[in-house]
């Protein structure tokens, strides 16, 4: 009787474990449906070596971090526009894209 208690239990659990939310990846206006997409908080460089590392602060954390840049890393503002790196100096604020182990993308902010 346990036995078939526990089968049961397990035969009514397993379709929640496994449940996936039905739809087709569309819309209601039938457009197709975007994620929203977490993006980089902006943060201040604190010291900044090119193509090698950049220490940013940011209000969220008490110390400063470091992040080792990647050899294909790209310097671009918020039109995605090329800027050279020797612009960028402590106090300017930064968005970091990292997608392996470096940072790939430093995107400027406007001032």
């Amino acid at each position: 009787m346990k036995q078939k208690l526990i089968a049961l239990a397990c035969v009514v659990i397993v379709p929640l474990a496994f449940a996936q939310k039905s739809g087709t990846g569309q819309s209601k206006t039938g457009e197709p449906a975007t994620a929203a997409m977490p993006t980089a908080p902006i943060v201040t460089v604190a010291e900044f070596t090119p193509s090698e590392s950049i220490k940013v602060s940011s209000t969220s954390v008490v110390q400063p971090v470091t992040y080792k840049l990647s050899k294909e890393v790209s310097y671009v503002d918020n039109k995605g526009r090329t800027v050279d790196p020797s612009s960028i100096r402590p106090g300017t604020r930064v968005q970091i894209e990292m997608k392996g182990k470096g940072v790939d993308r430093v995107v400027v902010q406007a001032e």
